[in-house]
C-alpha cells in the first residue's frame, strides 16, 4: 500500500450519503458528478422465517408475538433491484397504465433509504415507529448495510465511469454525532464488501468549515431530516456542544404543501363562483374536473392525467415534490427582511404542475422560513388582518416545532428501549445456540467494546498467526468440493453481522444523543452550543458561524438568512456582552446544499492528506477499531 503513503497525487472519490440526496464525485472538483435522491424504489425477493440467532446482513423485524420466549423473526430477503426514477413515474409503467389500479402500478416496489429518519444515522432500528417523518409511512425500513454499497457503486458507474471500487481511495462523509460502533461496521463493509483500497471518514461539520476556509466555528446545518448545530474547534468536533432540532426541509416542504393545497381550494372556489377558469386549454376533462374541486395534482398525474393514484408512500413523495418545487422557486418561502417589514409585500404567482396559476400570499412565504429559523416575533409591521389563506402564525409555528420534538423523542425512546430489550433476549439466546454461533456473537460483541470506541486496540494478527491462518485456509480449501467452494465464495462477498448486537452497542450512545434534542430557534441553539464548550473556546466558536445545508437556501438574496441569524444571535449576546459581533459565513445559495462535499473535495485533494488514509493493510492488522483512532 505504498501508493497511499507517498507524495503521489491520488484520484480520491468523495461520497456523501445524506437523508435527501447522495453526492459522489472526484476530489478537487467543485461539484459532485453524481447527485441523486436517497429515497429510491427497492424491490426485494420476498420474506422468509428464520431463527433469531442466524447471522445476516439484513436486519430483522419483529412479529406480532414479540414477547413470546424463543420467538422467531422475519428476515427480509436481499434487495433484488433498485429503481432511481420510480419516484417520478410508476416502476411498472406502460402506455396503458391508466387502466391499472394505483397499487398495481408499483408492483412489489417500495421506498427505501439508508438513513434512519429518527436518528439521522446509517442505522436500522428494530422498531419501525418513525411517525415524525410522514413520508416513510408505509415504506420499507431498508437495510443501510445493503444500500450504501449499492448507492456507491451506482455513483461510481453512472457518473464517474468507474466499474470497480478497488482502484480509488474513498473519503466518506458522516454525521458529526455518528456512534463508534456504526463507524466500525461501515468501515468493515467498505473494506470487505466494496474492497476499497483506502478510506477516510470525514465529519460533515468539519468539512463545512473547510469549505468556507475555517477551522474553528459553529456550523449550522439545515438538512432534510433536521437542523444540527455543531461547534468545531481547531478542526475537531466538540461533541458536548452539539444541538439538534427535528425541523428541516422535510417540514418546510410539508408546510408549503399544506398552504398550497389551501390556496388551490380557495382559488378553485373563487373561480367557480365567478364562472372563471385559469387552467390551460389543453388540460383534459378529468384533470379539469379535479381542478374545479380544488384538488392539488402530483407530478406523475400532471404528466399522464389518466394514471390512477399510486401507492400511498409514492404518492406522498410526489406531493412533497410539489411543495418543494414551490418552496425552491422562491414563491413558497422567503425571509421577511427589514426592508419588507414596513412595506406591503405583494403576493407571488406560481405555476402548478397541471398548468394552474395561483397567487402565494407573502404571509405564507414568511411562515415557511420562520418555521425552520424559529423567529420569536411576528415580522409583520402592519395591523391588518392576515390573509384568509394564512395557515400559520408565530404561535402555531412554535407549536409545530414542539410537536415535532415530542414525536421525535417518543420514537427515539422506542428505539433505545427496543435495543435494550433485545439485549436481554440476546443474552438468553446465546446460552442455547450452537458453539460456533456463540463464538461468532462473542467476537462481534467484543468488536464494539469501550476500548475500540476510543481507538485503543491491539494488533489483530501477527506473523505467526498469519502463517497459521494461511495454513488452515489452505487445508480447508483442499477439503471442500468445487460446488461448496463456489457457494462459500458467494457468501463471503457479503458482510454478515448481527444487527441486534450492533443496536445493543449503539444504545448507550443513542441515550446520550437524545440529550441534544431541542425545539429552540436556531439563534438560541448556536448560543447554547457555544456556551456548552470550554470557556477558552467560546469566543472563537461563537465569533464565526458557518451556514450550510439545503434548508439554508432561502432568499430573496444570498445574505438574507445569514443577516437574519446574525441579528438574532447578536440580540441574545448583547444582553450580557454589549458590542459583541458575530460573523456568519456561508457559501452562495447554489453551493450550500453541497458544502460538506466541497470541504471533502478540498481535503481529499491536499498533498499532505495521504498520511490520513486507512489502508487495507492497516485494517487487516488493527481491525475496524482503527477508524476511531485515525478519523477522530
Amino acid at each position: 500500500m505504498s501508493f497511499f503513503t507517498t507524495d503521489d497525487s491520488v484520484d480520491a472519490i468523495v461520497a456523501d450519503i445524506g437523508s435527501y440526496a447522495t453526492k459522489v464525485g472526484h476530489a478537487g472538483e467543485d461539484h459532485p458528478r453524481a447527485y441523486f435522491r436517497s429515497n429510491t424504489a427497492i424491490l426485494r425477493e420476498g420474506q422468509e422465517e428464520v431463527n433469531e440467532g442466524s447471522p445476516s446482513s439484513t436486519t430483522t423485524t419483529t412479529t406480532a408475538n414479540e414477547n413470546a420466549p424463543g420467538r422467531r423473526r422475519r428476515r427480509r430477503r436481499p434487495i433484488k433491484d433498485v429503481n432511481y426514477d420510480a419516484l417520478n413515474r410508476p416502476a411498472v409503467y406502460s402506455h396503458n397504465s391508466g387502466d391499472i389500479d394505483g397499487d398495481a402500478l408499483d408492483g412489489n416496489w417500495n421506498v427505501g433509504n439508508p438513513v434512519d429518519p429518527t436518528t439521522g444515522l446509517w442505522y436500522d432500528p428494530i422498531t419501525e415507529s418513525n411517525s415524525h417523518c410522514l413520508e416513510n409511512k408505509g415504506g420499507d425500513s431498508a437495510d443501510w448495510a445493503d444500500l450504501i454499497p449499492i448507492y456507491l457503486r451506482h455513483g461510481y458507474s453512472s457518473a464517474l465511469g468507474i466499474d470497480s471500487m478497488s482502484a480509488n481511495p474513498l473519503l466518506l462523509i458522516e454525521r458529526s454525532y455518528n456512534p463508534p460502533p456504526l463507524r466500525q461496521q461501515t468501515l468493515e463493509i467498505l473494506m470487505e464488501e466494496c474492497e476499497v483500497p483506502a478510506v477516510f471518514f470525514g465529519r460533515d461539520a468539519i468539512l463545512s468549515c473547510y469549505a468556507c476556509g475555517k477551522t474553528t466555528s459553529t456550523v449550522v446545518d439545515i438538512g432534510y431530516s433536521g437542523t444540527t448545530v455543531t461547534p468545531v474547534y481547531e478542526g475537531y468536533v466538540e461533541s458536548k456542544g452539539i444541538r439538534r432540532c427535528p425541523i428541516g426541509t422535510y417540514h418546510m416542504d410539508d408546510m408549503a404543501l399544506q398552504q398550497l393545497q389551501q390556496v388551490v381550494k380557495e382559488t378553485a372556489a373563487s373561480a367557480l363562483s365567478n364562472g372563471e377558469s385559469n387552467t390551460k386549454e389543453d388540460v383534459k376533462k378529468e384533470l379539469r374536473e379535479r381542478q374545479e374541486r380544488g384538488e392539488l395534482i402530483p407530478w406523475y398525474q400532471a404528466y399522464n392525467p389518466s394514471l390512477q393514484q399510486r401507492r400511498e408512500v409514492f404518492h406522498r413523495l410526489s406531493m412533497l415534490d410539489v411543495g418543494r418545487e414551490c418552496r425552491a422557486s422562491g414563491a413558497g418561502q422567503s425571509i421577511n427582511t427589514l426592508a419588507s417589514k414596513g412595506l406591503q409585500v405583494p403576493s407571488l404567482s406560481y405555476d402548478l404542475p397541471d398548468g394552474q396559476t395561483v397567487d402565494i400570499p407573502s404571509d405564507n412565504r414568511f411562515a415557511v422560513a420562520e418555521l425552520v429559523v424559529g423567529t420569536a416575533n411576528s415580522a409583520s409591521g402592519t395591523e391588518e388582518a392576515p390573509s384568509s389563506t394564512t395557515l400559520t402564525s408565530n404561535d402555531s409555528t412554535t407549536s409545530r416545532r414542539k410537536q415535532a420534538l415530542e414525536s421525535l423523542q417518543k420514537d427515539w425512546t422506542a428505539i433505545v428501549e427496543s435495543a435494550e430489550s433485545d439485549d436481554m433476549e440476546e443474552d438468553d439466546q446465546m446460552d442455547v445456540d450452537g458453539g460456533d454461533d456463540k463464538e461468532e456473537k462473542e467476537r462481534q460483541a467484543q468488536k464494539y467494546n469501550e476500548a475500540s470506541a476510543v481507538g485503543v486496540m491491539s494488533r489483530r494478527t501477527t506473523r505467526k498467526r498469519r502463517r497459521e491462518a494461511a495454513s488452515k485456509k489452505e487445508q480447508a480449501d483442499k477439503a471442500k468440493a468445487n460446488d461448496n467452494a463456489k457457494q462459500a465464495a458467494k457468501q463471503k462477498s457479503k458482510v454478515r453481522f448481527y444487527n441486534n448486537i450492533l443496536n445493543r452497542a449503539c444504545a448507550p450512545y443513542l441515550k446520550t444523543l437524545s440529550e441534544q434534542l431541542t425545539a429552540e430557534p436556531i439563534a438560541n441553539m448556536v448560543c447554547d452550543a457555544a456556551f456548552r464548550c470550554n470557556r477558552d473556546q467560546q469566543a472563537s466558536v461563537l465569533g464565526n458561524v458557518v451556514l450550510s445545508g439545503g434548508g439554508s437556501c432561502i432568499g430573496p438574496t444570498d445574505q438574507a438568512l445569514p443577516d437574519l441569524l446574525r441579528e438574532q444571535m447578536e440580540s441574545i449576546i448583547h444582553a450580557h456582552t454589549p458590542g459583541w459581533r458575530v460573523k456568519v459565513i456561508s457559501p452562495n445559495i447554489p453551493e450550500r446544499h453541497i458544502a460538506s462535499w466541497l470541504g471533502g473535495s478540498i481535503l481529499g485533494s491536499l498533498g499532505g492528506f495521504h498520511e490520513m488514509w486507512i489502508t487495507k493493510a492497516e485494517y487487516e492488522e488493527w481491525g475496524s477499531a482503527i477508524v476511531n483512532r485515525k478519523c477522530p
